[in-house]
Parts: C-alpha cells; structure tokens; sequence
C-alpha cells in the first residue's frame, strides 16, 4: 500500500484518574476532557482538538498559532510507530494523535 505524504502536527494525548473521572489533555495545547470512562474520554477529546484547529484555520491564523504554541508542522508519511518524550505522571496513559493542516 503506497503511503500519502501529508503536512500535519504530532501532538501528545496524556490520560489519567484523578478520584472517579478520567482526565484527558493535549499537552500542547492544553486542551482538556475529563468524563466518567476512558473510553469516553479518548474519544471526545480528539474532536475538541479538531473542532479547536479548525476555528483556528477558518481564522486563517493557523501558521501564528502553531508558531505561538511551538507546534511544529511536519509534511512527511505519517509513521507506523512513534515514540512519546513527555513528562512521566504515575498511571497515565500517553497517545499520538495526528491533525492535518491545511496552510492556504
């Protein structure tokens, strides 16, 4: 299968208990979910980060966010496998979660 090359933002997910609600971020963007399973969780809390982004590219001030927020914008494959360098927090449990990005 021949592999697409696209222009995206690698982002890390970081999900972790605090008493009886599961917690979801972006650390870089610290954009945040919290809700009662993980499931439930990881998957809001990738929409919230689409739905973020394309307010910020319908703006058309996508380039200065991602530059403010020092997110790097990559046009490559999007890999099989990564690895994930973020701070350690007992329990938590790290995602990839890759966004397109459309600069006009």
């Amino acid at each position: 299968m021949k592999k697409t090359t696209v222009q995206y933002v690698k982002l890390t997910l970081r999900f972790f208990k605090e008493e009886d609600q599961w917690i979801g971020e972006c650390l870089e963007t610290g954009i945040s979910t919290y809700g009662d399973t993980i499931e439930e969780v990881q998957k809001e809390l990738p929409d919230l980060i689409a739905m973020h982004f394309n307010a910020v590219e319908e703006m058309g001030d996508i380039g200065q966010y991602l530059k403010e927020n020092q997110i790097k914008m990559v046009a490559a494959e999007i890999p099989d496998q990564v690895s994930i360098n973020a701070p350690y927090l007992p329990g938590a449990i790290y995602e990839q979660y890759y966004k397109d990005i459309v600069i006009a």
